[in-house]
């Protein structure tokens, strides 16, 4: 990245601001924001946007959100005091050598820049990102459940849905708080590594003493626990949905059956922004360089 390097940062939540602030400080290149609304005003280098038609210059770099879209269509913005921002527009504004950065894309938007010939990198495609983000998310929920419950951790009996990254961090967590973990995975090698970590590995569909259970963790994005698996939880059980759109609980049932659930996505943007904005630069400077390199 050089003086002549035109970078357009648009939308995100607070690691995003400070992801913002660290490119102005240490970043010798042309700065625009969009989205932010006044949260960057102050910073100085920065060249603030109110609206798309402003920019003049074509950005060599696209930086976007993690997550990317709420909708599939427009930019996730939560800061932005305008009129929300289209996918589309933004992708227009681009040059066939722009490097788009953005988190959780779907397969429509890749397939639009596959289309146009630009070049897509996605924040969760990065294996060293996507480990430290996971690890952040279990630091933060177990903050979390430690905040919303009356009782310690210690003795409690703690269900885990899930074995990905952020499962596993959960349950070596929770395990060194001294609760009682149980692990629900879909497969057996997750159910090994649950067990590795100190927690007991079971089917999903093989899910003992359910009434026991004070605190579930959801880590998958597809409802694996309904109706009727809600229907045995005792009513003081604190649910917390980690996994993106739908979840892995079902928020209607839940509802109904008088359970709290309380929906925590995107916990490293709220609880460790600074870290998290450190990552993401790293990640890109990483990814411009063999970019570049490889020209």
């Amino acid at each position: 990245m050089n003086k002549r390097t035109t970078l357009l940062a648009a939308g995100g939540d607070e690691r995003f601001v400070c992801l913002c602030r660290l490119l102005a400080e240490k970043q010798p290149c042309t700065l625009y924001t969009l989205g932010f609304g006044e949260r960057l005003a102050a910073v100085p280098g920065l060249r603030n946007l109110s609206q798309i038609s402003e920019l003049r210059q074509q950005p060599d770099l696209l930086i976007l959100p993690l997550p990317l879209s709420s909708d599939g269509v427009h930019l996730r913005a939560p800061f932005h005091d305008g009129n929300p921002v289209l996918l589309r527009y933004l992708l227009d504004l681009c040059h066939r050598d722009t490097l788009i950065f953005c988190g959780r894309a779907d397969e429509a938007f890749r397939a639009d820049c596959r289309q146009r010939g630009l070049m897509l990198t996605d924040y969760l495609d990065d294996e060293t990102f996507t480990v430290k983000n996971a690890a952040a998310t279990a630091e933060a929920a177990v903050t979390l459940a430690c905040e919303l419950r009356p009782r310690t951790l210690l003795g409690s009996r703690v269900l885990v849905l899930g074995g990905g990254r952020i499962a596993k961090n959960l349950c070596r967590m929770l395990q060194a708080y001294g609760a009682r973990v149980i692990c629900a995975a879909r497969s057996s090698e997750q159910r090994v590594w649950a067990a590795l970590a100190g927690a007991e590995g079971v089917p999903l569909d093989d899910i003992r003493e359910p009434e026991r259970i004070d605190l579930v963790f959801s880590t998958i994005p597809r409802t694996v626990f309904g109706e009727a698996e809600l229907s045995r939880l005792r009513r003081d059980c604190l649910l917390i949905e980690l996994a993106s759109m739908p979840g892995g609980i079902d928020e209607r049932a839940a509802g109904q059956l008088g359970l709290r659930l309380v929906k925590a996505l995107s916990l490293p943007g709220r609880t460790v922004p600074e870290s998290a904005a450190q990552w993401l630069l790293e990640l890109i400077l990483q990814k411009e360089a063999e970019i570049g390199g490889a020209d």
